[in-house]
């Protein structure tokens, strides 16, 4: 009788422990990705080593030249030419950017830290959180603070399958048999309208 006890108010015991700390898990909140994109593709925090290049490259320009400069309307953007890619400091410009925001692309976001936004400030002194750019929409996806091939996108269009099929060389027979279909049921459609 008292292991029966013993036993359930062990399995009641453990039920309640498991159930509160489900509760707590599920109301601590996520910790936000570093690296965001903004049009839905993938993305992920890239090379360490890449990033921390680029940071510098920026900062350098803002923050080491003769003078420290906030970022404006006008000198929000920077052009990389290493990386051959434009990065916005701030999302508070951005979008004011016609000529350069290029609606093509997927739009990347990078969160900075503490460390890496140190100093960083707009003209009314409000600090600046993120780096925003560019990648090719299709090609390549957000990679930290660059760009990463995408070699296997979801996209037809993009994919080596597509390319290959297309080739005008391809004389592989499941392709040829599979355009003699295609055509053949063209033709038929085309003569029953006609």
């Amino acid at each position: 009788m008292h292991a029966a006890y013993y036993y359930f108010s062990f399995l009641l015991i453990y039920k309640v422990k498991f159930a509160c700390s489900s509760v707590i898990d599920s109301t601590r909140q996520p910790e936000p990705s570093k690296v965001r994109n903004l049009s839905g593709g993938k993305a992920n925090s890239g090379n360490n080593e890449t990033n921390q290049d680029i940071l510098q490259l920026i900062t350098t320009y803002i923050l080491k030249g003769y003078a420290i400069r906030k970022i404006e309307a006008f000198n929000d953007r920077i052009y990389l030419s290493r990386y051959r890619r434009n990065y916005w400091l701030g999302t508070k410009y951005y979008y004011m950017d016609n000529f350069n925001y290029l609606p093509t692309r997927d739009t990347c976001l990078y969160h900075m830290d503490s460390n890496e936004r140190e100093n960083l400030e707009y003209i009314d002194e409000s600090p600046i959180y993120d780096i925003i750019y560019q990648c090719q929409r299709y090609a390549q996806y957000c990679c930290g603070l660059t760009c990463c091939l995408d070699k296997f996108g979801k996209d037809l269009h993009s994919s080596f399958l597509y390319r290959e099929a297309l080739n005008p060389w391809n004389t592989s027979p499941t392709f040829q048999s599979q355009l003699h279909f295609f055509s053949c049921l063209i033709f038929v459609v085309h003569y029953l309208y006609i």
